[in-house]
């Protein structure tokens, strides 16, 4: 009974967030205009009086899901590392320690690129099979190897799809990336934005980069509010993803800082469109044109 008003409390938590939410995405930003430390007029920042209980209300929502991803799996077996806490079945006990030696790795170096630490070990769960896996989220077909969501990493055991468990850096990377950047924005993240910054992430700790879409791509990018509401109903997918990753090279073709004062500017709470400013100095429409031209160039 204990454990059952526990969840009555938290679920209300939830829903009082929800409620928040879907008020505060009805009300309208307005424009925030200062001086900068040197004294010369700040350039024209979208903000909002509400972002602050936006992210409290996502803060809240990610915490209660993994609270749930906790409990749910309380039963499983568990390593904790300097850097993770990893979670996993006894069929993949053979390979335990060696992921998580592996992702406390990796991990260090993914918060030093994106420029943020959460505060929390990450929840890491490995999948001993993919029904399980799939069930999770809904899923009947797909063939992810790894997850993302609200606060928990979730990835599919390399036993079943690779014969050595070092094959984990590159989707490990990549899931650790996201947690990253949702932690540290609130969630203010556009997705193929972080998506960008996760394949890149994974290509730095790898060397894998995602093999490109096929034919005439270049002149055939989708609208980038689709690849940010529609990313995963996209039909060419590889596609979305290239675009993704082309978008966040062309941020850091502006120097080592420049990924990190774009993402500082979403964690503030700013659009993309300010954060692209901010870190390149070009416009929306500039720096869009900038992704098209490397897109084609790449095709070559």
């Amino acid at each position: 009974m204990g454990g059952w008003k526990t969840d009555l409390r938290l679920w209300g938590t939830v829903l009082l967030a929800l409620i928040c939410l879907s008020l505060i995405l009805r009300m309208p930003a307005f424009i925030k205009v200062g001086t900068s430390s040197n004294g010369l007029p700040a350039l024209p920042t979208w903000t909002s009086p509400w972002n602050s209980l936006k992210s409290t209300g996502y803060a809240l929502y990610r915490e209660y899901a993994r609270w749930k991803a906790d409990r749910d799996t309380g039963d499983w077996l568990s390593l904790e590392g300097k850097q993770v806490i990893l979670r996993y079945r006894p069929e993949d006990a053979d390979q335990a320690k060696s992921i998580l030696e592996e992702t406390d790795r990796i991990y260090p170096q993914v918060k030093s690129t994106v420029g943020y630490s959460p505060k929390d070990k990450p929840l890491v769960l490995l999948y001993s099979e993919r029904e399980s896996f799939n069930q999770v989220f809904g899923w009947k077909d797909q063939s992810a190897m790894g997850v993302y969501y609200a606060g928990v990493v979730r990835v599919l055991s390399p036993r079943i799809w690779s014969q050595s468990g070092e094959d984990m850096t590159g989707p490990m990377a990549h899931e650790l990336a996201h947690l990253v950047l949702d932690y540290q924005t609130g969630g203010n993240v556009p997705r193929w934005f972080t998506e960008g910054v996760a394949q890149d992430m994974e290509r730095r700790v790898s060397g894998y980069t995602l093999t490109g879409p096929k034919g005439d791509w270049a002149n055939h990018l989708y609208p980038w509010s689709s690849m940010d509401l529609d990313f995963d109903q996209l039909p060419d997918q590889r596609l979305a993803y290239r675009q993704s990753l082309l978008a966040v090279d062309s941020i850091q073709r502006f120097g080592p800082d420049a990924l990190p004062k774009a993402v500082a500017v979403l964690a503030e709470g700013g659009d993309v469109t300010e954060a692209v400013k901010v870190s390149t100095g070009l416009t929306w429409d500039e720096y869009t044109a900038q992704v098209e031209q490397q897109a084609k160039k790449t095709q070559k």
